[in-house]
C-alpha cells in the first residue's frame, strides 16, 4: 500500500471517529453534560465543553475531509487525541469515581481500554501526518556491498 494511501486511510478513520463521536455527544447532550460535571477538569465548564467539544471534532473532521487541509485536520487530530488521552491517563490515575462521558460504542469500553483506543489513534494520526507531510521519503534502506569472486 502506498504511503499517501495509508495516510488517507487514516484520515478517514478518524473523520469516522470524530463525526460518530461528535454526533453520539450531541444526540445524547444531556448524558454528556451530566458525565463532564462529574469530571475534576471540567466541572464548572460543563455546559461550555458540553458544546465546544463536538463542534471542535466536528470541525477537525472536516478539515481531514477536504484534501488542501487534510494535513492541518491530522495534526488538529494528533493534538486532540493526545488532550483526550492525557485526559483519560489524568482520570485514571487520580479520580476515584470515573464519569463516562463517551457515547455509542465507546462507552462500552472500559476506562484501560479506552487509553488505549486513544493512544493507538493518536500514534495513528502523528504517523497520518508524517507520511502526509513526507509522502516521496523512502524508508531507509540498508546498504549492502557485494563482492564478486573471480
Amino acid at each position: 500500500m502506498k504511503r499517501i494511501h495509508f495516510s488517507q486511510l487514516i484520515a478517514v478513520l478518524l473523520f469516522v471517529l470524530f463525526v460518530y463521536t461528535a454526533l453520539n455527544k450531541y444526540f445524547d447532550m444531556a448524558n454528556f453534560r451530566a458525565s463532564l460535571e462529574e469530571s475534576p477538569w471540567v466541572g464548572n465548564y460543563s455546559i461550555f465543553v458540553s458544546y465546544a467539544v463536538p463542534l471542535l471534532e466536528l470541525i477537525v473532521a472536516a478539515l481531514l475531509l477536504v484534501p488542501r487541509t487534510r494535513l492541518k485536520g491530522l495534526y488538529a487530530s494528533f493534538w486532540l487525541m493526545l488532550f483526550f488521552t492525557i485526559y483519560i491517563a489524568y482520570m485514571l490515575v487520580f479520580t476515584p469515581e470515573l464519569p463516562c462521558s463517551c457515547g455509542g460504542v465507546i462507552s462500552e469500553m472500559t476506562w484501560p481500554q479506552h487509553l488505549v483506543f486513544n493512544i493507538v489513534f493518536t500514534l495513528l494520526a502523528y504517523v497520518a501526518s508524517w507520511l502526509h507531510k513526507h509522502p516521496g521519503h523512502a524508508p531507509q534502506q540498508a546498504h549492502t556491498i557485494s563482492y564478486t569472486y573471480k
